[in-house]
């Protein structure tokens, strides 16, 4: 791992995933988890499940594929300039929010993946972050 400088020259070592208890893997593991059992929800309660179940799975891995695309877009920033970086990363975020509205237009156009099914697709891995943090500060609470 390399280290960085920061304003005032000292040696700074930039944040690493394996310092977090829950690790990507972890949390696209919970993602899946949480999305299989979403699916079985949908499968015995909507009228239509298939479309709903495929909205779902479309959304889901789309989110999982845009959550790595962050990491790997936040782990290059780190080795680059602030002013480097900062126009990398807004570029990458732009390419990220169209890559979702390009999911969401195939979702609206396509009669066999449902709409609401995608956006709960796209929400399931943002709400395993908002619960892996609610927990993480329960616990810090705790103790």
């Amino acid at each position: 791992m390399t280290q960085t400088t920061n304003e005032n020259n000292q040696h700074t070592k930039p944040f690493t995933p394996s310092q977090t208890p829950f690790t990507i893997g972890w949390i696209i593991r919970i993602t899946i988890l949480l999305a299989v059992l979403i699916a079985g929800v949908m499968f015995f309660t909507a009228k239509e499940p298939y479309p709903m179940i495929m909205g779902l799975a479309f959304g889901t891995i789309f989110s999982i594929l845009n959550f790595r695309l962050l990491h790997l877009t936040i782990a290059k920033s780190m080795d680059m300039t602030p002013n480097q970086a900062k126009s990398y990363v807004t570029s990458r975020y732009i390419i990220r929010y169209v890559l979702a509205a390009a999911v969401l237009y195939v979702a609206i156009t396509n009669e066999s993946i449902n709409v609401l099914g995608a956006v709960i697709g796209l929400l399931v891995i943002k709400g395993v972050i908002f619960g892996i943090n609610f927990y993480d500060a329960m616990k810090k609470g705790l103790n």
